[in-house]
């Protein structure tokens, strides 16, 4: 007895003594040959059985003691919490190889195509669904179908271009949460929803740092906008579409709408850098022209403020050939703020009161008026106010413009949205006394 006794803790020994341990050897096959899926559980059942069987025949032998205990029949009994975090572990590592790689491949994404579409999500639940809203495409007689209309817009996922890494993992979480619901242990679903939360984890702090470089072009850095949202529209409804097929006692407990504002704050100060950048890069263009200089004639003013706005046009050109991507909302709205800014420039340029134009010929004034023509031109949709000051500013600019004239323009209100300020330096830019 003692002999197989000092055998048992020889040969079996505890888990602990790793390489020397046959309970570890055994483990170790076991955990290597574990099944990635519940559906291959039944071809796996075959070793379960003969595991246990092994167990049991060094038990009889005196192989396996109360000292030492059993410790492949405790492992195969929880076969399905194993299988739950082996997936958990090779979902995760998916993930990781998903976002590490190629982010420059990208994808226009529409939201009749998605799972994430309200349309898609009332044809497959309509019993199930509570808001019960008109479809979008109907027109609208009331108020009440009218908000029910803002509803279903607030679920509408823009036409927009976005990363082929991003659709990769909306694919692979929308798969995981369809495992999920064919879980009947709670357990092992509530670890494949945790691993749906941690993917998107993954996703907002892997994607910035890993693309670093990358992001620091302008195209780049708006993809991971777009994605941000991308993935962020589709976690707005992803938990009512899979919620009622998890367990029950898990169902009351799935969420994804909280991750919406977290990626949309990381896609919104992505945003919001790349038009600060490039404002500050049109503010640098005006300010690197020495306007205050006193001494400046009127053809050296001319030239710098057509300088200053070519250039400035320029960049905005430029850059709208980078932020194409943007849904046409966002893209818009990006445009109309580098438009409304050199706007606001061209008007501080020409309200300065330290600054003396001093047009020497008729030439000159149609000069500047035809060149804030082809600026106002090339700033359609830019803030209105501005816009409506440089319209009334040209609408002076004739070669009959003298001091005692533009006194009578301000006087009949044709400056009235130019702020008094704004008229004297006119003035003292036109005139110089």
């Amino acid at each position: 007895m003692e002999w197989m006794s000092f055998l048992s803790s020889t040969i079996w020994g505890k888990c602990e003594q790793k390489c020397t341990s046959l309970s570890f050897l055994l483990l170790n096959l076991l955990e290597e040959t574990l099944p990635e899926s519940y559906e291959d559980l039944v071809h796996y059942e075959k070793i379960v059985s003969l595991a246990k069987s092994f167990e049991v025949e060094l038990e009889t032998m005196g192989l396996v003691n109360n000292v030492y205990g059993k410790v492949l029949t405790p492992y195969v009994k929880d076969i399905e919490d194993h299988i739950a975090q082996k997936q958990r572990t090779n979902l995760l590592a998916k993930a990781r190889e998903i976002l590490i790689g190629d982010y420059l491949s990208s994808i226009v994404v529409e939201d009749e195509t998605e799972k994430c579409s309200l349309d898609n999500i009332l044809s497959q639940n309509d019993e199930n669904v509570s808001l019960n809203p008109p479809s979008r495409r109907t027109t609208k007689r009331n108020g009440k179908n009218e908000i029910n209309a803002n509803v279903c817009d607030f679920f509408v996922l823009p036409t927009m271009r976005v990363s082929v890494c991003a659709t990769k993992i909306v694919e692979l979480v929308h798969d995981t949460m369809a495992e999920a619901t064919k879980c009947t242990s709670a357990a092992r679903a509530g670890v494949l929803y945790g691993t749906c939360r941690d993917i998107l984890e993954l996703f907002r702090i892997l994607t910035p740092v890993v693309n670093r470089v990358d992001l620091e072009i302008p195209k780049v850095a708006m993809q991971l906008h777009n994605d941000c949202l991308y993935i962020s529209q589709h976690c707005l409804t992803m938990a009512h579409i899979y919620r009622r097929n998890f367990p029950r006692s898990l169902s009351d407990r799935i969420v994804t709408v909280d991750q919406v504002p977290l990626l949309r704050d990381l896609g919104d100060k992505v945003f919001r850098d790349q038009v600060r950048q490039k404002k500050r890069q049109i503010e640098e263009t005006f300010s690197s022209s020495n306007y205050y200089e006193l001494e400046s004639e009127a053809e050296d003013v001319l030239e710098m403020l057509q300088s200053s706005t070519k250039e400035c046009l320029k960049i905005i050109k430029d850059v709208s050939s980078q932020w194409n991507v943007l849904p046409v909302e966002a893209f818009d709205s990006a445009l109309k703020t580098l438009k409304t800014e050199v706007l606001r420039l061209v008007i501080e340029v020409l309200t300065l009161q330290n600054q003396n134009f001093r047009p020497t010929s008729d030439l000159q004034i149609l000069q500047l008026r035809s060149l804030l023509k082809d600026v106002l031109t090339e700033t359609t949709a830019a803030d209105n106010e501005n816009a409506e000051k440089v319209k009334q500013i040209i609408s002076i600019l004739t070669p009959t413009l003298t001091g005692s004239i533009l006194k009578d323009e301000i006087a009949y209100g044709n400056l009235s949205n130019l702020t008094e300020s704004e008229q004297k330096g006119l003035c003292s830019f036109l005139f110089s006394n």
